[in-house]
């Protein structure tokens, strides 16, 4: 048996649908990372910086650079014998480092933040999109602030594996990833 209905209106029910639609298209992607510009004093780019971080890398340096051993002055006087680099200019008798390898070992804090924070980046966007009628621009924009944030936290709390005891001591704490903050502010996020 065949049942025949006649539906009335829907032109508001319409209306509603087509401008969830044109709500989702108001943006299409959010970029969060290391963009473009962003540089350290010397012009080199954070993203340069952070991939090595991430990945690690082996230099071949080609030794040369000179340095000094002398005692290390504390409050109580001398400590230990150290030994540090110093400028072209210093004035007095130095040694030069011979060709070596620095091993800069990976330090994987943007992947471990994806990892971490994939699920909730899911969850943050499907409930801005229902809770802005599918305004993907303002729901792309408050994701993309959150994971700005998640991979600064990852930065902050990444602590394995530390600085080699000399940069401990030149730096005067343990955060391998935190120097000179350049990289943890120079995480950013758009929305297009």
């Amino acid at each position: 048996m065949a049942v025949k209905a006649k539906v009335r209106g829907g032109a508001k029910l319409r209306a509603y649908l087509q401008q969830l639609e044109r709500n989702s298209e108001t943006a299409r992607v959010a970029r969060v990372g290391f963009l473009e510009g962003s540089t350290y004093p010397d012009g080199t780019p954070v993203a340069e910086i952070a991939s090595i971080q991430e990945f690690g890398a082996s230099i071949d340096h080609p030794g040369g650079t000179k340095y000094i051993t002398d005692a290390v002055v504390g409050k109580r006087g001398a400590e230990r014998i150290g030994t540090r680099f110093v400028g072209k200019s210093f004035q007095g008798e130095t040694k030069t480092t011979a060709a070596h390898k620095i091993v800069i070992p990976p330090r994987p804090f943007f992947r471990t933040a994806i990892a971490k924070n994939k699920q909730a980046w899911a969850d943050a966007l499907a409930i801005s999109m229902k809770r802005t009628g599918m305004d993907s621009a303002t729901s792309l924009g408050r994701v993309a602030m959150l994971m700005v944030s998640d991979i600064q936290k990852s930065i902050i709390d990444w602590s394995d594996p530390p600085n080699a005891p000399s940069t401990i001591r030149k730096k005067g704490y343990n955060n391998p990833l935190e120097h000179t903050r350049t990289m943890l502010r120079a995480v950013d996020g758009e929305v297009k």
